[in-house]
């Protein structure tokens, strides 16, 4: 996450890519209505995001405070946490 997030506030799309895996699936609504797959349609996204921001903004500054990840119901994971009653 350290990496993926330094990689975003240096706006280095290349670095930022490298974190994505070959068959990502991404829901960016303010830069697509649709579901994108695919490292290279994700990385297009922030391609364009970065040569919009850079021209006015050289390096972002962001924090995450909070983190979830989403794990499909198929899963492993997924199904012990089901097992106990946890929400998900």
């Amino acid at each position: 996450m350290n990496g993926f997030m330094d990689a975003l506030n240096a706006l280095d799309v290349d670095r930022m890519s490298a974190y994505f895996a070959d068959d990502i699936t991404g829901f960016v609504p303010l830069a697509q209505a649709d579901r994108v797959e695919g490292r290279e349609a994700m990385t297009r996204i922030f391609r364009n995001f970065v040569a919009r921001t850079k021209p006015t903004t050289p390096r972002l500054n962001i924090i995450p405070k909070t983190w979830k990840s989403w794990f499909p119901a198929t899963s492993a994971w997924s199904r012990s946490m089901s097992a106990r009653n946890h929400p998900m």
